[in-house]
């Protein structure tokens, strides 16, 4: 298989056979594939992507960086797939994007920038934070009425949100920078605690600001020497794949149902960082 450096810019490659190169390849294809189509719709596809990439022996940052950069093409084509509902609601959409985009330019250049040097303990308390408030949100949403979680919202319920919204999108783009590792489902959290919007407007906007923020940190793995054509070959058709996959999904899936598959997911990305990150090393 591949030997990549953990964060080398050079690799090796060991000798191996066809069947072992098409193998790897469909491995690497149907990762991307799986992972995308989830991280799509509920964000933290990574979770799934990253580990497969480093179990077939790509490095932390090779995979980091390549996955980073495959997943802007199923956010793409997942907004493809979407462009006649943002059509019809892009005054709204345009509002929120003027107001966020400076600040997911400012956190995605600091992001890359320290990738190599950012304590994890601060990245996983920042996951915990957002997902914590969003599952509390997002949980008490699920008890309004189906007419009313598919209310198409035009303003902010919380106070000054142009300001929170802001500095949300910096750390938002610093994360996606650093890892994106679950960005996107942090992104759907943080849009659901500023605005009244349902699932389907929410997947939207996370892929908007994904697709952006993910495209700036590839930038700037790509002058670093962390992009690998090699890998992307076979990850950039299986994301984009992965993107009209998940758009079809989404249209035939109830806003309910939606929600509490998101709401299932987050649950359970919460109790591994929980297990993980913070009571194992206790307990070890």
């Amino acid at each position: 298989l591949w030997r990549y450096g953990d964060g080398c810019i050079a690799h090796e490659r060991k000798p191996r056979g066809p069947m072992t190169d098409i193998l790897f390849n469909a491995l690497i294809f149907l990762i991307t594939y799986a992972g995308e189509v989830f991280g799509t719709i509920f964000g933290g596809g990574s979770f799934f992507i990253q580990p497969g990439l480093i179990a077939l022996g790509v490095g932390a940052k090779i995979a980091v960086a390549n996955d980073i950069a495959s997943a802007c093409f199923s956010a793409y084509a997942y907004l493809y797939d979407q462009r006649r509902v943002i059509a019809e609601r892009y005054r709204k959409y345009l509002k929120i994007f003027l107001v966020m985009f400076p600040g997911i330019l400012i956190g995605t250049y600091i992001g890359a920038q320290v990738l190599k040097a950012i304590p994890s303990d601060y990245v996983v308390w920042f996951i915990l934070f957002i997902a914590t408030a969003g599952l509390i949100h997002m949980a008490i949403q699920m008890r309004r009425q189906k007419s009313e979680l598919e209310t198409v919202a035009t303003t902010s319920e919380v106070k000054h949100w142009q300001i929170v919204g802001f500095l949300a999108a910096i750390l938002l783009g610093f994360y996606d920078g650093v890892s994106g590792a679950g960005g996107g489902t942090l992104q759907i959290l943080t849009f659901a605690i500023l605005f009244k919007m349902a699932m389907k407007e929410l997947i939207i906007m996370a892929s908007l600001f994904s697709g952006i923020s993910l495209s700036l940190a590839s930038v700037n793995f790509f002058f670093v020497g962390l992009i690998d054509w090699g890998l992307l070959l076979y990850m950039i058709p299986a994301a984009i794949l992965a993107g009209f996959t998940a758009s079809k999904i989404v249209q035939l899936t109830s806003e309910r149902t939606l929600r509490l598959a998101f709401l299932t997911a987050l649950t359970i990305l919460l109790l591994y960082l929980g297990w993980d990150q913070v009571l194992s090393p206790l307990l070890a």
